[in-house]
């Protein structure tokens, strides 16, 4: 580390999601020759707070990890849930085709918004 910077007292800390600022070993608001350890005080809080930062994180992915499993024991869904068709779908489909039909009827009709409709349009025709 460059000991301009750690006189400055701020340090980058690099974790997964950014970069978050930490505010270390405040030298400049000691004393004339009285540096709180020096560079090495601050080194060895930055490996204190990336430690700390490391455990805290590994102890979230294992709670979500845990509450992931009870809540599939419980039966939850984590799937989105599928909107069905109506049984007239094919006919209504094949009305639009033939142009008896606008696209808003069409999806009045069908109870699916424009993006749905398409999805499963494409879906059937393959």
């Amino acid at each position: 580390m460059d000991e301009e910077k750690a006189r400055n007292g701020l340090f980058l800390l690099r974790e997964n999601r950014g970069l978050h600022k930490a505010k270390l070993c405040i030298i400049n608001n000691e004393p004339e020759g009285k540096e709180c350890g020096g560079i090495y005080e601050c080194v060895r809080q930055c490996q204190d707070l990336c430690y700390v930062s490391e455990n805290e994180g590994m102890s979230i992915r294992q709670r979500q990890a845990e509450g992931i499993v009870s809540a599939k024991a419980r039966g939850v869904r984590f799937e989105p849930i599928t909107k069905e068709l109506p049984d007239n779908f094919f006919e209504i489909v094949r009305q639009k085709e033939e142009g008896k039909i606008s696209l808003k009827e069409t999806l009045e009709q069908t109870g699916l918004s424009q993006t749905t409709y398409y999805r499963r349009l494409r879906e059937y025709q393959k």
